[in-house]
């Protein structure tokens, strides 16, 4: 069957929670009924509602509207093939010089350096000098192992400062964590003043389901358009990298794009999951972490 103003009428009136982006979609929705050349424009106000759902590790078909005439799913078919538009990153002169500000905030990036990795059993090999290193057994067999958290969710790549703080925080109270949970730990440490340079979280993607996160500083230029990050060679010079699960495996926590430790082997291709020139859209909540895929050994 085929989109009709009545089908969509009884989506609306289903009684469930209508945010500002469901009254921007059924607009766009009976724009679209009378003018069938403003399928991009319905396409656009689709993605804004379903992102809701994806931000929640859901669906549109959780939806207590879904179930009502099946409208749902025909603006699903009638969108799928539309060419979306992706604005331009933006990208903002820095305030501050990315070196500078790291040294600024070192004191608060080293104090995990002796607290816990968690996926230290999974990532033996990535511990500095291994059985050579005289800290080996406290690092291999840490005493107090603890989750602190799930992933933080941000389809739009934007900078979810209350959310890192209260990861930041449960790294601090369990003195543990993965490279997920390290890297908001960084991230909080480095953006909790004012007047910091731009700080984004990244993830290296391996194989599979391979996974490693830390974040850059200073970094000029956009991403692609699945957020991926260009060549190296094209990341200026001055930004810094921080990882302070590297720290808690016995190298350092800050380096050049050229010095990473884990260069050769987790550190590109990468993708932006967080970006602190992306404002947070106050119309989210942010007072929770929600799930990617799962933390520690899941992620590798």
């Amino acid at each position: 069957m085929a989109l009709t103003e009545a089908r969509w009428n009884a989506v609306v009136s289903k009684k469930y929670f209508t945010t500002s982006s469901f009254k921007n979609l059924s607009a766009a929705v009976k724009t679209y009924l009378k003018d069938s050349s403003k399928l991009p424009e319905l396409a656009e106000a689709w993605d804004n509602w379903n992102e809701k759902f994806i931000k929640k590790g859901q669906d549109y078909k959780k939806s207590d509207r879904y179930v009502v005439g099946g409208a749902l799913d025909d603006i699903a078919t009638l969108v799928a093939a539309v060419q979306r538009k992706r604005a331009a990153t933006p990208v903002r002169t820095a305030t501050a010089d990315a070196r500078a500000w790291v040294r600024s905030v070192e004191t608060e990036l080293r104090k995990c350096q002796k607290w816990a990795c968690n996926d230290v059993g999974t990532f033996p090999q990535c511990i500095k000098d291994g059985e050579r290193n005289p800290d080996y057994q406290r690092i291999r067999y840490p005493d107090n192992i603890r989750p602190v958290g799930m992933p933080i969710l941000s389809p739009d790549r934007s900078w979810r400062k209350e959310s890192l703080r209260k990861a930041a925080m449960s790294v601090r109270m369990a003195r543990a964590g993965e490279c997920t949970n390290y890297a908001y730990y960084a991230a909080h440490c480095l953006t909790e003043n004012e007047g910091h340079p731009r700080v984004e979280v990244v993830s290296w993607e391996g194989r599979g389901r391979a996974k490693h996160l830390f974040c850059m500083v200073g970094r000029e230029g956009g991403v692609g358009e699945d957020f991926s990050l260009p060549a190296i060679a094209h990341w200026n010079n001055d930004m810094v990298i921080v990882d302070c699960w590297a720290l808690t495996l016995g190298w350092d926590c800050v380096y050049t794009k050229q010095d990473y430790c884990f260069r050769d082997g987790m550190m590109f291709p990468s993708k932006v999951q967080m970006d602190s020139n992306i404002a947070w859209d106050p119309e989210q909540a942010d007072d929770m972490q929600s799930g990617l895929r799962g933390t520690g050994a899941k992620l590798w």
